[in-house]
């Protein structure tokens, strides 16, 4: 038996997805393959031509006895594999449970490709609350989704090396860490109006800051204070985990919450 795991774009930039595919083959036998294109670098639409026009037709040549589509937002393969045979992993449906959060192209795109979601086989839910989500939004049987947690492997641990870190990084006094997007729904701004009161702590943010961020920060003048990392590698990852004192996330709601369970994989406590 063959089974093909339908991954993300390359090029889209859900590093969320794409971790969480490749712990997925990490641990499974030569019988699982991952499968997916390349975007290239086209103006203004960047991934989106790949992702909902070719890939979805080359998909039907290299489906397999069981197929997995490990990110839901990609429910759109549905429409060209055979859905007998198909399982899709859904992290969270937080463009339908909260639209105003997304652009009203945004929201066309997602339902595009979401509406073919009841398609599949069987659902794989990261978490209960990922599941109560995909009962509310469509008409798909309870029992056909399985609650699969997500989880970290063996590979992330604790260095036991935070003054040595510390010095590399050249942060000393208290650091606090958020990891993951700066939607309004994470609340990014009660961790920067944190430091702008706290004036003896540094808040190191991986990923991007919304634009409004950007102004709180540039009015109260915290850029001294922060030290922000995008793209970066894993190692680089593991390190900041294990240097910050605390790993702050104030989310109203997620799907799962995988940077919680890094940071409990890696020593730093979680609020």
């Amino acid at each position: 038996m063959q089974i093909v795991i339908f991954r993300n774009v390359i090029g889209e930039q859900r590093h969320g997805m794409e971790r969480y595919s490749d712990e997925l083959l990490a641990c499974m036998p030569e019988n699982v393959k991952g499968f997916t294109i390349a975007a290239k670098k086209f103006p203004f639409i960047r991934h989106y031509f790949h992702k909902e026009c070719l890939y979805p037709k080359i998909c039907r040549q290299n489906q397999t006895d069981i197929n997995h589509i490990s990110d839901q937002s990609y429910a759109g393969l549905l429409k060209y594999l055979n859905p007998q045979k198909t399982v899709l992993t859904c992290h969270d449906l937080i463009p339908l449970d909260f639209p105003g959060e997304t652009s009203f192209l945004g929201r066309k795109r997602y339902w595009k490709n979401l509406r073919f979601l009841p398609r599949a086989f069987r659902i794989i839910a990261v978490s209960e609350f990922t599941k109560r989500s995909i009962i509310r939004n469509f008409n798909y049987t309870e029992d056909k989704i399985q609650v699969i947690h997500q989880g970290v492997s063996q590979k992330f641990r604790v260095l036991n090396k935070k003054e040595t870190l510390r010095e590399k990084y050249s942060l000393f006094g208290k650091t606090v860490l958020h990891v993951g997007t700066s939607f309004p729904r994470k609340k990014v701004e009660l961790i920067l109006e944190l430091i702008r009161r706290k004036k003896d702590t540094i808040f190191l943010k991986v990923g991007a800051f919304s634009k409004v961020q950007e102004l709180f920060i540039h009015k109260h003048s915290l850029k001294e204070r922060i030290r922000q990392y995008e793209n970066i590698d894993e190692e680089t990852l593991i390190e900041l985990y294990n240097l910050a004192d605390v790993l702050l996330m104030p989310s109203s709601v997620v799907g799962f919450g995988f940077p919680v369970l890094e940071a409990m994989a890696w020593g730093c406590p979680v609020i």
